[in-house]
């Protein structure tokens, strides 16, 4: 998320959208129903916007699509522009957006003056309070929907208007056909494991560096066993070469940058016998929920949402502790609170348990697999919409 720490009031200011409508019918409509959100952005905010669309189609409300990418200068994937908000003075209107896009978006997707619709906006968080300015774009907002209890627990408290849990739809495709990128091509018998990290949605938070200082604790060089680091949005960076330096020149270690389709990501994730993350914190955990949804072992830190999903009968949890946030030069700098710092040695334990163990890691698989069919679900997520009528 590009802007989590740009100011929002000089938006507020010149916004000329209407005020959503916080009592009536209005603030209880379903119909007509708009998405509006990052349908061609490559982020976990863009993926959250298509899978909400996806899952209140798949139950038969009929929500019109608004990609609002282009007009914040986030689109990195292809696609057509997408409809049109629905004319009319009432409605109802689910913003993936988070509060400093709020206004802007609004006016993107055609919320102007005389509009008195039911307007939700899916914020996503990752630490225990949001930015001090957030709470100020909930002027525009009938209510919040956050997607893990965890995100909910930390906006609630500095919100005057309702906070619901609405937790992001993960269903294993019906076939996975695309072809998984050469790096994860290999021989019979290796361990591969993945690791997924975003430069925009802060390299500190999401920790890949610890996940390449467990892989390297649990295997060093053994033949056979294998990390992908795939990156987005780290090309030449210094960041990327930190990461690079942190893997010390293992050829066991393979760094895969770049922006995939969710076929790709699918191919990739199917490709690996295990996804780690020991990340600091988590607003949901989205790859963590696809890998297991396919029924693949996880390891992750035992903190923050997705603890919503994932115990430790589904997964490996690894022990943290807790400590003061520190993201230099990234989006989290400068913000109170705390966030995890995972035990490398427990995760590398971990690895060590599913690459010798192909049976015990089959098992938590399918433990895995079960739960985010049961939990991860369209009706789960369109609960939230549904009850605020």
């Amino acid at each position: 998320m590009r802007s989590l720490k740009a100011p929002i009031g000089a938006a507020l200011r010149n916004a000329r959208i209407a005020l959503p409508a916080r009592r009536g019918p209005a603030a209880r409509a379903t119909a007509p129903l708009a998405v509006a959100g990052f349908f061609t952005t490559a982020s976990g905010i863009g993926e959250a916007a298509r899978r909400s669309a996806d899952a209140l189609e798949g139950l038969g409300l009929a929500p019109v699509r608004l990609d609002i990418s282009e007009a914040l200068n986030q689109r990195d994937l292809a696609g057509a522009p997408i409809a049109a908000l629905p004319a009319g003075r009432t409605g109802a209107l689910l913003l993936h957006a988070n509060a400093p896009e709020t206004a802007p978006a609004l006016l993107a997707a055609g919320m102007t003056r005389g509009r008195g619709w039911r307007v939700i906006g899916c914020w996503n968080w990752e630490l225990e309070a949001p930015p001090p300015d957030w709470p100020r774009a909930q002027r525009f907002l009938t209510e919040v929907f956050a997607s893990s209890h965890f995100t909910a627990a930390a906006l609630a408290p500095h919100l005057s208007i309702p906070v619901r849990v609405a937790p992001i739809p993960v269903a294993a495709p019906a076939r996975i056909e695309a072809p998984a990128p050469v790096e994860a091509q290999r021989a019979h018998g290796d361990f591969l494991c993945v690791v997924f990290a975003d430069g925009r949605s802060s390299l500190a938070r999401k920790n890949p560096a610890a996940a390449i200082r467990a892989f390297r604790l649990a295997f060093g060089d053994r033949p056979g066993r294998r990390l992908i680091v795939k990156t987005r949005n780290l090309a030449g960076s210094a960041q990327a070469d930190d990461l690079r330096a942190a893997a010390d020149g293992s050829a066991a270690i393979r760094f895969f940058d770049g922006t995939i389709t969710e076929a790709e990501r699918w191919a990739l994730i199917k490709a690996a016998d295990a996804v780690i993350s020991l990340h600091r914190s988590e607003g949901f955990g989205l790859t963590l929920a696809e890998a297991m949804a396919i029924g693949k072992p996880t390891i992750a830190t035992a903190w923050s949402a997705n603890l919503d999903f994932m115990t430790e009968e589904n997964s490996l949890l690894v022990p943290c502790t807790l400590v003061p946030v520190k993201d230099p030069g990234g989006p989290y700098e400068g913000l109170p609170g705390r966030w995890a710092e995972p035990d490398t040695g427990a995760a590398a334990a971990m690895l060590r348990q599913l690459a010798e163990h192909p049976a015990r890691a089959r098992e938590i698989g399918e433990k895995a697999r079960t739960t985010i069919a049961r939990t991860l679900t369209p009706e789960a997520h369109a609960a939230a919409f549904l009850k605020g009528r």
